[in-house]
């Protein structure tokens, strides 16, 4: 057991030690920027006026100091794809935000926060430098499996089709310097 342990700490350190490190600035990047809107587009829509305040479902939280779950604000769906905890304007789940490092990480489960998490995904699937220099085919192809709506995504959920999510993207300030192969 102790052998097993050590070889977790090990992988979790060498897997630390090579993730892009996410900064601040990174969000800032319009192309970032961009392509955050068009994954809360994806997961929220436009009808809510603050889409950080979302659950699953359209049901609104008030306790942002963590996610809804873990104040008990709010319990895990069942749905016919599964059961969620879906929360905040890109949906993360409890369990994905709680492995991220939760509120003990980013503080609370606020915009800013969710914005540096959403961001950190976008990183550990090797999309971020792709987002950042407008590669935002590739970007989306990669990120597919953490979000059920884009048009990558092979969850089987509704998904929004490339034409809108390069739309919104544009529409948002992000520059494209793909195509879809």
């Amino acid at each position: 057991m102790i052998v097993f342990l050590l070889i977790a700490i090990a992988a979790s350190l060498v897997f630390m030690s090579t993730a892009r490190k996410v900064s601040s600035s990174d969000i800032g990047n319009p192309n970032v920027a961009a392509f955050l809107a068009m994954i809360r587009h994806c997961e929220i829509g436009e009808r809510y006026s603050n889409p950080y305040n979302v659950y699953y479902g359209g049901k609104i939280f008030s306790n942002t100091s963590d996610h809804p779950v873990n104040t008990g604000e709010c319990q895990r769906v069942i749905t016919k794809w599964g059961t969620t905890s879906a929360a905040g304007a890109y949906q993360f789940e409890v369990a994905t935000w709680n492995g991220l490092g939760g509120k003990d990480r980013y503080g609370d489960f606020g915009p800013g926060a969710q914005d540096m998490a959403a961001t950190e995904l976008i990183a550990q699937t090797g999309a971020l430098d792709d987002v950042e220099n407008g590669n935002f085919f590739a970007a989306v192809q990669k990120v597919g499996h953490l979000w059920a709506s884009l048009p990558s995504s092979t969850s089987g959920q509704p998904s929004h089709t490339w034409d809108e999510v390069a739309l919104v993207y544009g529409n948002a300030g992000g520059t494209i310097g793909d195509s879809l192969a």
